[in-house]
This record gives structure tokens, sequence and C-alpha cells, in this order.
């Protein structure tokens, strides 16, 4: 008896070795399906920005130069090329008596 109970156990080690590696060879095809799904997504959204990139870039290059940036100091101001008005600072604002 003890020959059968010894071929028993040995089939029995084989069948579960068999089951871990199949949950083994699913569990990693389930990863990777997911993680080729997420670099599909993000190539999708990387394509998206290129797009919105390139479109800004081509409104910038076919922007009126109708402004300009004056900058004084830490203060920037933004106004219309030809513009008789002078921007508005804070010393414009002071009061004096």
């Amino acid at each position: 008896m003890a020959p059968r109970r010894l071929a028993l156990s040995w089939k029995l080690s084989v069948a579960v070795a068999v089951a871990l590696s199949l949950v083994v060879v699913v569990r990693l095809a389930i990863v990777q399906h997911a993680h080729e799904n997420k670099l599909q997504v993000l190539r999708a959204e990387h394509q998206r920005i290129e797009a919105e990139l390139a479109k800004v870039k081509e409104a910038a290059t076919e922007a009126d130069d109708n402004i300009v940036v004056i900058e004084d100091g830490d203060t920037r101001y933004i106004v219309e090329l030809g513009s008789q008005t002078p921007p508005a600072t804070p010393a414009s604002y002071a009061i004096t008596d």
C-alpha cells in the first residue's frame, strides 16, 4: 500500500503545482494587460497634449503684434501697441496734499 500512497501523493503534488502555475500565468497576463491599457491611455493623452500644444504654438505665431509687455522692476504691464495712455502704476494712485 505504501507505493500506492506515494504515487498518489506525487500525482497530487503535480496537480497542485500545475494549478499554481496556471494561477501565476493568468495573474501575470492580467497585470500585463492592465499595464498595456494604461500605456495606451497615456499615449492617447500625450497625443492630445501634443496636438493642443501645436495649436497654441500656431496661434502664438499668428497673433497680431498689437500688445507690448512693459517691465518695471517686478511689475509687468500689458499695453496696446501705439497706445498713448501710459500704464497705471501704484505711483499714479498716490494721494498728495
